[in-house]
């Protein structure tokens, strides 16, 4: 910096001017950082006093407008039930300190006793520090640190940390490894995070990627998958687009187009773009199909064709929701059909429903995507809930009113949401 009386150059931290010994006044000094009480950043005026010998000064207003992240993440939610364990082994420990030592008659049986108590301490230890260590990563805290205090006081690590907010990621680049190389490890830390379903931070370091390669097709297949996670469908849209119009992993860009398309309710467009996906490879369109195309409106099926429309086998366990009474809804079994008569089993799979109808030697599958359902609505006074269906059918079940039919409604809703991004009406008619 320069002197403001004399105008020689000087050192940048001078308190006085080694050519006049003028005191400096701080304005000339450089602000580097200044950040308000909220943690956030402000922008700044550096006032630059230019005075080379000359009794008139030159201003130079320089505005640096600085992005700096939060320190924490406000969406996260505390782990209280951390806070609420590490209470409980506290007062368990202050209890057995006032009451004191238990006496034993027989010699055998204290050393018996004292040996599972000692096992059952230590195994207790590591559970806590497991579970610490855990918590620190998702807050992204020094795993180390933490892993060490919950080992020696297990009850006070779980309070203390069941009470933290979880730190904002900090990416930190090595300036010792090439740009290549930087991008190649930042990558890799997004895909680590977008395993354990932290997308919004794979998201973040994506972005850091992005500043120095946005073509980087990679990072933008995955950032489209992570988007697609925490329900930002128009970004996910523009990636996968984005990829399409490269040529880069059409077989997953074009998959996830179509299930973006579905969503939206434009179906015949999700169909065309899983076609496009088939024919460059990607098997889990073929499945899609079979729901939206091969059996779209047919909800009378074989028990096959229900395994295949609803990928029963493939997807894992099912909800049963119990038995109940179909009241109406398919023309083509209202026709032929005494409704009366049918026994109904229903089961909810990843897919969509099942529901087996029974009477006498006959059993009648129906299989519903759930793609094909418009809307949930039930009536718990009548005691029966109802699939308004998107060709306009309204196919209804009446059940017995107890706690189990509701928890397969509230599950049934949200596979629902989870497979449509549609809220249904009936979940907001009770809580878990």
């Amino acid at each position: 910096m320069f002197c403001k009386n004399c105008g020689n150059q000087i050192d940048i931290d001078s308190i006085f001017c080694s050519y006049c010994g003028i005191k400096q006044s701080d304005v000339n000094k450089p602000i580097l950082n200044e950040i308000n009480h909220t943690g956030q950043a402000q922008p700044k005026t550096v006032n630059v006093n230019l005075s080379f010998g000359r009794k008139n000064t030159l201003n130079t207003i320089l505005e640096i407008n600085e992005n700096k992240q939060p320190k924490y993440d406000f969406s996260y939610i505390k782990e209280s039930e951390a806070t609420v364990v590490g209470v409980l082994l506290l007062a368990v420990t202050i209890g057995f300190a006032i009451s004191g030592p238990i006496m034993f008659n027989n010699y055998e049986k204290y050393r018996q006793i004292k040996v599972f108590t000692s096992i059952g301490a230590v195994v207790l230890r590591i559970i806590a520090t497991l579970w610490v260590i855990e918590i620190a990563k998702r807050q992204n805290r020094k795993t180390i640190g933490w892993g060490t205090i919950a080992f020696f006081s297990p009850s006070i690590a779980l309070i203390i940390i069941g009470q933290l907010k979880k730190l904002w990621l900090i990416i930190e680049l090595d300036e010792t490894l090439s740009k290549k190389q930087q991008i190649s490890v930042l990558l890799e830390k997004a895909k680590k995070l977008f395993n354990v379903e932290r997308y919004e931070e794979s998201i973040a370091i994506l972005n850091k990627i992005f500043e120095n390669d946005n073509q980087n097709f990679d990072c933008i297949k995955l950032s489209g998958m992570a988007n697609i996670q925490i329900h930002k469908y128009h970004e996910a849209y523009i990636e996968f687009d984005k990829l399409v119009n490269n040529n880069k992993y059409l077989d997953i860009a074009y998959f996830y187009l179509g299930n973006l398309k579905s969503i939206e309710g434009e179906r015949l467009l999700a169909i065309s773009y899983w076609l496009k996906a088939i024919e460059y490879g990607n098997e889990d369109a073929k499945r899609k199909l079979d729901q939206f195309h091969t059996f779209t409106g047919e909800y009378l099926l074989e028990h096959a064709q229900v395994i295949r429309k609803l990928d029963c086998k493939l997807n894992g366990s099912s909800i049963y929701f119990g038995d109940g009474k179909y009241a109406g809804g398919i023309k083509k079994i209202d026709d032929n059909e005494n409704i009366n008569s049918l026994t109904t089993r229903i089961n909810s799979y990843i897919n969509g429903i099942h529901i087996e109808l029974d009477r006498a030697f006959k059993t009648t599958h129906i299989a519903i995507s759930y793609f094909e359902i418009a809307d949930i609505f039930f009536d718990e006074q009548n005691g029966f809930f109802e699939l308004q269906l998107e060709d306009k059918n309204v196919l209804t079940i009446k059940y017995n009113q107890t706690n189990d039919y509701h928890k397969g409604l509230m599950h049934l809703c949200q596979r629902f949401n989870e497979n449509t991004g549609k809220s249904a009406a009936a979940s907001k008619f009770w809580t878990e």
